[in-house]
């Protein structure tokens, strides 16, 4: 006997019970539909067990009788094909409800009968588990529903890792769900399956997340984005049965404090690189000149540069947007890139390699964007510049200074890479000659 609840006693019977008794117990509460609740299964009439509560409610039973709330899960090994069977208290109609499982298919996958038993039959347990603690599953009966959300974190993050091209990817979704593991197991919920993951552990979990790293709204809704994509992915494998941050209200963005920087701080910041720090003189240039992302830049790889037609030519899994992308070398960058070339004498490293890796030289060790983050930072301390001249405030002044300069706007977007001027971001295969010609003769300097 196990109690669970207030003055409820529930009978349980273990995995190794006396399989008449279970049987029998089954048949008691089998009627045509398979469900029947009361019964006085044990002959009990004394009610000392009960709480004065439920002793007031008595008369709500037919007789002096035991509430059964589940009957556990056994594997079935039927010669029509295998099944876990058990029953659990449905808790909107109050009847005990008889649910099946088919579970054939894990019986051909495994080698053999025994292994396939010993593997359903710690299914079994871990229903069992739930069914003990009042769980009452009103989900899709699919063995997929009884994977823990720790487990779902390793098979998402090992099917990402076979997916993606790129580490960049793969590390986000690894530091993202490393986050969501932890607080998992710091608040004891390793064995928690998804459909148990309610609405109020969401919103526990996102409001842990803003007040532990102090995020802006902006980075809330991107927790919340990926929080939302990650359970849509167990939603479609029937791992989860609700996606409850679907159901959140994105914040509302803060308005961005970044600003353009003018000619004069521009210049201040390029004789300081090109003194302290030349690799990464060019690396801002490129993101200037060629309104090329960070993350672009650090995926980069020396082959993607052509020189001799003015061109840096990306592929889908070094874009942002995932598609490729050709971005115009300016004129008035071509020799700076050109004396680059030189000093690092890029002909000793292989077209393979990343043209900016470790301390911004090329090499084979790919780079998070945040390493040129924290550059500009102290950059930005060492020059005393204020804190709204931002790594993206390069971007937004070459396209401000461009539509100065009556760069048509058409242009501008394809350069940028944008499907307007508000920095949506879209792809354009195809630049025209007159879009090219003009991006490489009037495209403002960065000093």
């Amino acid at each position: 006997m196990t109690v669970t609840g207030p003055g409820v006693r529930i009978p349980h019977f273990p995995q190794n019970s006396n399989k008449a008794l279970t049987d029998k117990t089954l048949e008691l509460f089998s009627e045509k539909s398979g469900t029947k609740t009361e019964h006085d299964i044990f002959g009990m009439e004394n009610t000392d067990f009960l709480s004065p509560k439920k002793k007031m409610q008595k008369n709500l039973f037919t007789h002096d009788t035991l509430k059964v709330r589940y009957i556990p899960a056994e594997l079935r090994t039927n010669p029509s094909g295998w099944y876990i069977e058990y029953y659990f208290l449905n808790p909107l109609s109050d009847n005990l409800e008889r649910t099946r499982i088919k579970v054939n298919y894990i019986r051909k996958k495994l080698k053999s009968d025994r292994l396939a038993k010993q593997e359903l039959k710690l299914y079994c347990n871990k229903i069992n588990l739930k069914l003990e603690s009042g769980w009452s599953p009103i989900v899709d009966n699919s063995l997929n529903g009884f994977k823990t959300l720790v487990e779902c974190i390793d098979l998402f993050l090992e099917m990402k890792r076979k997916e993606v091209r790129g580490d960049t990817s793969y590390k986000h979704y690894s530091s993202q769900l490393n986050i969501f593991r932890n607080w998992i197991l710091d608040n004891n919920f390793a064995n928690l399956l998804p459909c148990d993951f309610g609405k109020h552990l969401a919103m526990e979990y996102m409001d842990y997340v803003q007040m532990t790293k102090n995020i802006s709204n902006r980075t809330w809704n991107n927790y919340r984005t990926f929080m939302r994509s990650f359970f849509n992915w167990m939603i479609e494998r029937n791992y989860a049965g609700k996606n409850h941050f679907s159901d959140m209200k994105k914040k509302r963005n803060e308005e961005k404090t970044r600003k353009p920087i003018p000619i004069e701080d521009r210049i201040r910041i390029v004789e300081h690189l090109k003194k302290e720090h030349y690799p990464f003189f060019i690396f801002i240039l490129l993101e200037f000149s060629c309104l090329m992302r960070p993350v672009e830049i650090f995926r980069m790889k020396i082959s993607n540069i052509d020189i001799g037609n003015q061109l840096i030519h990306l592929n889908g899994n070094q874009t942002k947007n995932g598609k490729s992308r050709d971005i115009v070398i300016p004129n008035n960058i071509l020799s700076e890139l050109i004396e680059y070339h030189k000093k690092v004498n890029l002909d000793r490293y292989n077209l393979d390699d990343y043209l900016f890796s470790t301390n911004y030289l090329p090499g084979k060790e790919y780079q998070l964007s945040k390493v040129a983050t924290r550059t500009w930072s102290i950059l930005r301390r060492d020059l005393k510049l204020p804190k709204e001249y931002q790594l993206y405030s390069l971007r937004d002044s070459f396209i401000t200074e461009s539509m100065n300069a009556n760069v048509s706007p058409l242009s501008i977007q394809e350069h940028a890479d944008h499907s307007s001027l508000n920095i949506t971001s879209i792809y354009t295969h195809h630049k025209s000659k007159e879009v090219t010609d003009e991006l490489r003769s009037k495209s403002p300097k960065l000093y």
